[in-house]
């Protein structure tokens, strides 16, 4: 039986994440019914418990055992990434719904040069402290993304309440990749560096 046990690790461990069977794929099957349809969502809610937009294979095993994968993490993760070093992040699970998320990091940074204030206000501009997915989406497209804002929107508004807050849009600045590259790591709002970089981008282009 133990033998078995070992084979049927190694066939599951050599699957492509793509493959329907794969653990990776049943995990994330899991985990978009979980929540509403998005990885993004539950990767925030679920898998980044210390919110720095990437994940640990410690922290990953922890956050499997507390969605009742327990004993799978080792196998989820070599399906997805081949080592244990490098972290894990969202578009190594969704890597579709991880691309429209860089999209509109892409209209931000064109947009505002990743000024997440200006683009909030722009999007709040009755300081009601939260959007909904159709003003979300008026709002996103005027700005010039053309990629699905429901999709964000739903990845993003971790309360499920139709009811984007603050806290959801500034995770955009820990998770995407292109932001992370534009402001060094750093987060922009709490950086002197970040902020230079921002006033270039929005004032020299």
């Amino acid at each position: 039986l133990k033998r078995f046990e070992l084979r049927l690790v190694a066939v599951n461990t050599t699957l492509n994440p793509g493959n329907e069977n794969s653990p990776a794929m049943r995990f994330i099957r899991f985990l978009k019914q979980k929540n509403a349809g998005s990885v993004i969502r539950a990767w925030h809610l679920d898998i980044d418990i210390r919110g720095t937009g990437k994940v640990a294979f410690v922290d990953f095993t922890a956050c499997c055992r507390n969605l009742g994968f327990t004993g799978q993490a080792k196998v989820i993760w070599d399906n997805l990434r081949p080592d244990r070093i490098t972290p894990l992040e969202v578009h190594d699970l969704d890597p579709a719904e991880a691309e429209n998320l860089e999209d509109f990091a892409d209209t931000l940074w064109t947009a505002t040069g990743f000024d997440v204030d200006k683009a909030w206000a722009f999007l709040d501009p009755n300081c009601q402290n939260h959007v909904s997915c159709e003003d979300f989406t008026a709002g996103v497209q005027q700005l010039g993304f053309q990629g699905d804002p429901k999709l964000l929107f739903k990845g993003l508004d971790i309360s499920g309440l139709d009811r984007l807050d603050r806290r959801g849009f500034d995770y955009i600045l820990k998770i995407s990749r292109l932001a992370q590259r534009r402001l060094g790591g750093i987060q922009q709002s709490h950086t002197a560096v970040a902020d230079l970089i921002t006033w270039v981008q929005r004032e020299l282009g």
